[in-house]
């Protein structure tokens, strides 16, 4: 049951379409980030449709970013957003927007999630690009710099379900590890996600790579040299060994012939 100074209030959210609830008691805020709703359905067994986890997912990069303590309830209205409020008195509101970096009901945040999480790098002048294999239907871009990578996790888009999946299985690898590394976006790359990865000594970027997001990659480039080596040497061997063959027979007719006479 909730306390006799429980609110539920309905707000809208700057760029959001539909708005979302908030419940505010003396201790908590709820901050509905993803709605629980027909309309936000793409199959029977998914629980979210790809815009509300693309929301719940950028959210979670700015707290970390933040850091600011996460913790999320699910329940049949949606997955919520559990902030301790602290004894704080300020407009609940106005914390809120604060806390997660979105403007609500017209209260802008202090540091938002826009500037936050995206548009907050360039690329490096002295950078190498290689193109990589993942195992995904696409191959992606990696920007090797002297002390980090830059690695393409989604196409053109953040928020179609098979990006929204590569996000989370990369988010879900770098949980687990001890690299530093952060999620980016690329001025003139549109909104194409880069996870950036912190490296230490030169690393080689192939095998960081792999690393930090249990992948097996595999660097085109280098691979197709291989190919053409190995294309090479196959060529070499069928040219030399049959002429290696047509001179041993000439040197034994030759041999014979010499015997013979």
């Amino acid at each position: 049951m909730e306390s006799a100074t429980a609110q539920t209030l309905h707000v809208t959210v700057a760029d959001w379409r539909y708005r979302r609830t908030v419940r505010v008691t003396d201790g908590t805020i709820e901050f509905q980030i993803a709605r629980n709703h027909e309309s936000c359905r793409v199959a029977e067994d998914e629980t979210l449709c790809a815009t509300c986890l693309g929301r719940v997912q950028k959210t979670e990069l700015f707290l970390r970013a933040m850091d600011r303590l996460c913790t999320w309830k699910t329940d049949e209205d949606g997955r919520w957003l559990v902030i301790d409020r602290g004894g704080n008195v300020e407009d609940p509101l106005v914390f809120a927007a604060n806390y997660v970096g979105l403007r609500i009901e017209g209260h802008a945040p202090a540091e938002s999630q826009s500037q936050v999480v995206t548009g907050t790098t360039v690329l490096d002048g002295e950078r190498e690009q290689r193109t990589v294999y993942t195992g995904w239907q696409n191959r992606r871009a990696l920007f090797v710099e002297p002390h980090r990578l830059l690695f393409q996790v989604t196409l053109k888009c953040n928020h179609c379900s098979t990006c929204s999946h590569r996000r989370t299985t990369v988010s879900q690898a770098i949980s687990r590890t001890d690299v530093p590394t952060s999620w980016q976006y690329l001025p003139g790359y549109g909104d194409i996600m880069w996870l950036e990865i912190r490296r230490v000594d030169a690393e080689d970027p192939i095998e960081l790579l792999q690393r930090v997001i249990g992948i097996d990659i595999v660097d085109v480039a280098a691979a197709e040299r291989r190919y053409q080596r190995e294309e090479t040497v196959r060529m070499v061997n069928g040219i030399l060994w049959p002429l290696l063959g047509i001179g041993l027979v000439v040197g034994l007719v030759a041999l014979y012939l010499m015997t013979v006479l």
